[in-house]
């Protein structure tokens, strides 16, 4: 008895290859899910991994700070800016942080400013740290060094605690070369690429020891 052998069909052919092809396109959508998540994390990780290191750097150069008196003293000023409607203030001070260039010749005091600048590219603002090692600078432009310690932030605002209450801005020219008991420093960023908006960054440094007794005893508040 002879088997005849049964072939398929083109028909059958054709439906198989359409399924392969829904199948492959649903793996494809799936592993493109998982993709985006992971970069996605990975993105939040970084982003929180910067925030965490501009806090470090915020609160190290802060709580230096040199109060504006004696030979070499120099400028403690909080400018509060609101253009744009959000707060983009401004903060110049001197901190015996010491200059992160390691070929600026100096000691370890630093004259440092802090500011929002809108970068070339984009709608949103980089928090960037301008440092000037001009105690022994020859060319204070040589001894000047800028880096961007955040990008994409809305505000940056400040406050201070004067010993009864918390004010916007300082001027310690105005107030006899006196430092404020300690200072605020608040960060909002804009939204993510998912649409999220992370936390904001927040951080309380008091100017002296007796400051942050005055501060707990008044506000509750504990500062590092």
């Amino acid at each position: 008895m002879i088997m005849r052998r049964r072939h398929f069909t083109l028909l059958e052919l054709l439906v198989a290859a359409i399924g392969s092809a829904v199948l492959m396109a649903a793996l494809l959508v799936v592993l493109n899910g998982a993709w985006r998540l992971e970069s996605t994390a990975a993105e939040r990780e970084d982003a929180g991994r910067q925030r965490d290191v501009a806090r470090q750097r915020l609160q190290r150069d802060l709580s230096a700070t040199v109060a504006p008196v004696g030979l070499l003293r120099g400028v403690f000023l909080a400018t509060v800016d609101e253009t744009g409607g959000g707060r983009h203030d401004i903060l110049e001070f001197v901190s015996a942080v010491g200059a992160t260039n390691d070929d600026v010749a100096g000691g370890d005091l630093v004259s440092l400013r802090y500011e929002l600048v809108e970068p070339e590219t984009g709608d949103t603002w980089n928090l960037v740290r301008t440092e000037n090692h001009f105690q022994l600078a020859v060319d204070a432009e040589d001894a000047e060094v800028e880096r961007t310690i955040l990008r994409d932030v809305a505000t940056f605002s400040l406050s201070f605690y004067d010993g009864e209450d918390w004010v916007d801005g300082w001027d310690a020219a105005a107030q006899d070369n006196a430092l404020a008991t300690a200072i605020r420093v608040r960060l909002e960023f804009a939204p993510a690429a998912d649409g999220t908006t992370p936390l904001p960054l927040e951080l309380v440094v008091t100017f002296h020891e007796a400051g942050r007794e005055t501060l707990a005893a008044n506000t509750g508040e504990v500062a590092p």
